[in-house]
């Protein structure tokens, strides 16, 4: 099925965002409020069908979007009520909470070896729901790889940009990260927990 086909079936269709390689509609599907994302042009289709294959692995886990529908060129996925990360304005704590769970995430991404390869940035694909949880979207440049895990190693990065890791330990960490991962995913949760105990 491709999208103009699936139109028929959608009521209020919206559109609220476009990318590189695609656009972001809303709409009601079934009684239910969905996104539906779909590829700009025939040439972006196999990005979206890839995207929709590590979205299909990730079904199940609230944090992620939840695929409802695929397609040629598109793919729909329940509507996730939040707020990307860079319009929230945030109080120290609560910042730190966010950080504690995409820590979680990131570390759950490297384990099932799908590679977001966007974390040291979040502030659009980060998204603060109205449930006070934390969503992942946007898989466009991710892919699955069990060679190297590269979500908690970009987390650092931001760690340190953010103040709460020294540059040097960063380094150690990112380094360790590979022979023992969850020794650092240990650690990096132990920092955040005591500047969670004492924000700045």
């Amino acid at each position: 099925m491709r999208f103009e086909e699936l139109k028929k079936h959608l009521e209020g269709l919206e559109l609220i965002g476009r990318g590189w390689r695609s656009y972001v509609y809303r709409a009601i599907y079934n009684d239910k409020e969905v996104a539906i994302k779909v590829a700009k042009d025939r040439h972006l289709e196999k990005a979206i069908r890839k995207e929709a294959d590590i979205l299909e692995r990730l079904k199940g886990i609230k944090s992620f979007p939840q695929i409802l529908v695929r397609g040629e060129d598109f793919f729909m996925y329940e509507f996730i009520k939040g707020v990307p990360f860079e319009k929230c304005t945030l109080e120290e704590t609560k910042k730190i909470e966010i950080f504690l769970k995409t820590l979680e995430l990131a570390y759950l991404l490297d384990s099932m070896c799908i590679s977001k390869d966007e974390f040291q940035k979040l502030d659009k694909n980060l998204l603060v729901g109205e449930d006070g949880d934390v969503y992942l979207i946007d898989f466009e440049r991710g892919k699955v790889s069990c060679k190297r895990k590269t979500n908690l190693p970009q987390l650092i990065q931001l760690f340190v940009r953010e103040g709460y890791l020294p540059l040097e330990r960063a380094i150690d960490l990112g380094k360790s990260y590979k022979e023992r991962p969850e020794d650092v995913f240990h650690e990096l949760q132990k920092i955040l927990t005591e500047r969670l105990s004492n924000p700045s």
